[in-house]
């Protein structure tokens, strides 16, 4: 089995459309002069401009990850290249973490109907079969219809926004995206200002004349807490202690803590558990 290719990103498949026109322009082949003029050009178009490219890149990306589940379904082991003469190798995923849906309303739109689909191929259809007839079908779809798997991911990426807040709280670790490591994707970068991102403050909390750490009135024993910030639970405590839900159970800190350790640190987990669900 052939393992699929990763698909390019909208500012790629912008670079691919205009490499020739800019070429000509530079009067250079060079690789960097290519991205940062194709960078100075990105960053200056419209919006309509840019939509086809990042709507093809989107349905791309969801092609790919369908292709690569199937991929990985029916036994392919996924080859990554390696690289000489350095020892930075790609740091394992926390299985913990929350995953990004991705795809837009085409991604949401091929889950829901991947099966139905394959039943429409023949049985020795190739993985990528899948994505590309979904693709298809997607573009023979109203405007109607696409607000409705729009309307789904969205719904889906705000639930990953909030996951991932409280993620990043209780693990400190590094970053959950992988960072493009390719000459023009370094180039585009600088080029755009991405390089770095700077980090919001933390809002400082107050403790209370009796020694009590005190969090949208919620007052939790100093005990209780110096046994968090060891275990590196304190953020994830005071997240549990606050939930509306859990006020109305009136429970002890310290049972929260245990609680949140049997569950890793996960306040969602922990809160599902006292709630017992």
């Amino acid at each position: 089995m052939e393992q699929p290719k990763k698909a390019a990103s909208g500012y790629f498949l912008f670079l691919a459309d205009r490499r020739e026109s800019i070429e000509k322009d530079l009067g250079s082949k060079k690789g960097p002069d290519i991205a940062r003029r194709a960078g100075e050009l990105w960053k200056a178009v419209s919006e309509d401009v840019r939509k086809p490219f990042e709507e093809k890149a989107a349905r791309l990306k969801a092609e790919y990850e369908a292709a690569m589940q199937e991929f990985k379904a029916d036994g392919g082991v996924v080859v990554r290249k390696s690289k000489k003469d350095k020892g930075d190798a790609k740091p394992k995923k926390d299985p913990d973490a929350p995953k990004r849906p991705a795809g837009g309303g085409y991604g949401v739109y091929l889950n829901e109907h991947r099966e139905e689909i394959k039943k429409t191929l023949p049985a020795d259809h190739k993985i990528t079969d899948v994505a590309k007839a979904a693709g298809a079908k997607w573009k023979s779809l109203s405007e109607t219809e696409k607000k409705k798997y729009e309307y789904k991911y969205n719904e889906r990426k705000q639930a990953y926004d909030i996951l991932l807040q409280e993620y990043k709280a209780t693990h400190p670790a590094p970053a959950l995206e992988e960072q493009a490591k390719s000459p023009l994707a370094k180039a585009f970068k600088r080029q755009m200002g991405e390089d770095s991102q700077k980090k919001e403050p933390r809002p400082k909390k107050g403790r209370t004349s009796k020694g009590k750490s005190k969090n949208n009135n919620i007052e939790i024993d100093e005990s209780v807490l110096a046994e968090a910030r060891k275990a590196q639970l304190e953020g994830a405590l005071k997240n549990l202690a606050n939930r509306p839900e859990i006020v109305a159970l009136d429970l002890k800190a310290d049972k929260m803590l245990s609680i949140l350790k049997a569950h890793n640190g996960l306040v969602n987990s922990a809160k599902h558990a006292l709630l017992g669900c």
